[in-house]
């Protein structure tokens, strides 16, 4: 009965536009190691037999809030799931300071971007015009890097691939975004990808 209802699960998160990869190897694990002791519902003390199992106390309390999670999705159907108590196997975050580049530090980026080998394909040109699309843009570099020709408009960027890929954004460009070959030093050959394309389009003015 519980990979059933991993199933049920995953595809709800799913259809709200969460992955959940890792989550759903932590799933398929438990369920694994809980049918093997004859489990059919899920209890708290094989959750935490299993969660213990896991090498380091974060990966333990990762293992325990999925299933905490899990739990209260499935024990909504099926009272006879148990929800695991929390805190247990207390979760240790690693908090990352982010790097706030300095005004010098971009233009100091953009120039090295600019000098990549070879000096005369598109590659220093794409490379210093995304890194100038994300600094004035803020967007996640997986949204740059899936922007297609129908996505630039005269008044701004549509954004199809979000983080949770379950809605469209629309990204209004203070500067205006040109398309410079002049300044790119040649025409964007046929051959060349969509992407290496974009490289070319997108080039902001006063980067």
């Amino acid at each position: 009965m519980l990979t059933p209802a991993i199933d049920a699960y995953l595809a709800i998160r799913r259809s709200a536009g969460f992955g959940l990869r890792v989550t759903e190897g932590f799933l398929r694990n438990y369920a694994r190691f809980a049918t093997a002791r004859g489990d059919t519902h899920i209890r708290e003390q094989t959750t935490l037999e299993w969660a213990a199992l896991a090498p380091s106390a974060s990966q333990r309390g990762r293992r325990l809030e999925a299933i905490r999670i899990f739990a209260r999705h499935a024990q909504a159907e099926d009272a006879q799931h148990e929800v695991p108590r929390q805190n247990v196997f207390p979760r240790q975050r690693l908090l990352y300071r982010p790097f706030i580049f300095t005004e010098v530090q971009s233009r100091q980026l953009l120039e090295q971007a600019a000098r990549l080998p070879p000096s005369d394909s598109l590659r220093p040109w794409t490379y210093c015009t995304l890194f100038s699309l994300l600094a004035v843009t803020g967007l996640r570099i997986s949204e740059a890097l899936a922007l297609r020709f129908e996505d630039i408009t005269a008044d701004g960027l549509v954004i199809r691939t979000t983080k949770f890929h379950n809605y469209a954004a629309f990204l209004a460009m203070s500067n205006r975004l040109r398309l410079d070959h002049e300044d790119a030093g040649k025409e964007p050959a046929a051959r060349h990808s969509q992407v290496d394309w974009i490289g070319i389009v997108l080039m902001a003015k006063d980067p």
